[in-house]
């Protein structure tokens, strides 16, 4: 069982496939699963080189508690901004 301790750390192109279980349980959420093009081996690469950054938390067992996506993108009128994906819990 779960404790209420959670680790949080950036994402590494290895955490790729629970980046992907938080993308697939939002498009079966949202009734669009086949709209899902990305892949684990492109999302891995993407992140390797800085398409995408993110965080993934930890319970205190070691299982993966929860993830979120980031970007960085700018507006010429405003300047730099940040995108965040959102944080989608896998179990808690």
């Amino acid at each position: 069982m779960a404790s209420d301790s959670i680790t949080i750390r950036e994402a590494v192109p290895e955490d790729a496939a629970h980046f992907m279980l938080t993308i697939r349980e939002l498009a079966e959420f949202e009734k669009m699963p086949e709209c899902v093009e990305m892949t684990e081996e492109k999302l891995a690469a993407d992140l390797k080189r800085g398409a995408w950054h993110g965080l993934i938390a930890f319970d205190s067992d070691g299982a993966p508690a929860g993830t979120i996506m980031y970007y960085f993108g700018y507006s010429t009128w405003l300047g730099q901004y940040i995108h965040m994906e959102g944080m989608l819990f896998l179990h808690l």
